[in-house]
């Protein structure tokens, strides 16, 4: 048999071989999660490509899942229990968990943040190319993204002159984002007006603000309580058949006409690949942190159709979904 027939039978053979067995002499590890919501399918699908990378859930490791409370008043307590259980490096998704990880976790606690803006301004890291401490991880660098959402709503209503931005109030990866809207709006003449969302009753307060005084259009920004606020939101935009740009395909699903961000289960599931280099020993110093370069924009044709709002050419050549 030739030489090429053996290694490609070794290699057949090393495909066959089971995950666990992989698994077998590895240390047990325990990786901590923070996140804005429960345990889902998406993080389920997280914890699979780790067990493919050969750290399993029950086998040799352990995991933390941590869910924030609404207004983040038990994040310090949280990571610091999670820095009580000795876990090996923390998963941080979203601004919050990534700042409260940062802040309350040692210095010898690998940290992994999803976050959608700069984490040099945020302090998270001394640079995107070499982190030079213990967090590393991804952004969607907001910034970038608001500018195309602004784009969008100057293609649904060309002749805008006032918008409204909804956010999280506090987060500052949102702020960045409200201020680079807020620079370009103004460069063509457009005035905004922030408005910061702590709960449900903000939205319903923002709903009778925006029906005694109307604006042209509306900006949502994807982050934890425009999300969990999500149904408010789309149908205070229905109601008043407003113009709205959301966050991300998630919204959609609710009725948002128009979204455009990032594929986060995707992105949850990249992050399996830091936290596993990690727990194999790499130093987070020494991972770059990754930008998030591909974006879905999703049209609803039929959301559109029910508040009578029509969706232009242009907007549709651009979608890479569109709901009918």
């Amino acid at each position: 048999m030739r030489r090429r027939e053996i290694a490609v039978l070794a290699g057949v053979a090393a495909l066959a071989v089971p995950l666990r067995l992989m698994a077998q002499g590895k240390r047990m590890v325990r990786v901590g999660v923070l996140h804005d919501s429960g345990r889902d399918a998406t993080f389920n699908a997280a914890f699979k490509r780790l067990g493919e990378l050969g750290w399993i859930e029950g086998n040799n490791m352990k995991v933390e899942f941590f869910t924030l409370d609404a207004e983040l008043k038990q994040s310090a307590s949280k990571v610091k229990e999670l820095v009580r259980l000795k876990c090996d490096v923390i998963l941080a998704n979203g601004t919050p968990a990534a700042l409260a990880a940062k802040a309350n976790a040692p210095a010898t606690t690998p940290i992994v943040f999803i976050i959608g803006g700069d984490p040099v301004a945020l302090g998270l890291v001394a640079s995107l190319s070499k982190p030079g401490g213990n967090a590393t991880g991804y952004t969607q660098l907001s910034q970038q993204i608001i500018l195309k959402k602004l784009s969008l709503l100057r293609d649904l209503t060309p002749t805008a002159k006032r918008i409204v931005i909804m956010f999280e109030a506090g987060n500052p990866s949102m702020m960045q984002g409200v201020r680079a809207v807020q620079a370009a709006a103004g460069a063509v003449g457009i005035t905004t007006e922030p408005i910061a969302l702590r709960d449900y009753k903000d939205v319903d307060a923002a709903y009778l603000k925006l029906k005694a005084e109307p604006a042209d259009g509306l900006i949502v920004m994807s982050d934890r309580i425009t999300s969990n606020n999500v149904a408010n939101i789309t149908n205070l935009a229905s109601r008043l058949r407003l113009p709205a740009i959301y966050g991300s395909r998630y919204f959609s699903d609710f009725g948002a006409v128009v979204s455009y961000g990032i594929d986060m289960p995707a992105l949850i599931l990249r992050s399996a690949e830091y936290v596993a280099r990690i727990l194999d020993g790499v130093k987070p110093a020494d991972l770059p942190v990754q930008q998030v370069t591909q974006f879905e924009l999703v049209v609803n044709l039929s959301a559109a159709r029910s508040q009578g709002l029509s969706i232009p050419q242009s907007v549709l050549l651009q979608a890479t979904e569109v709901i009918r």
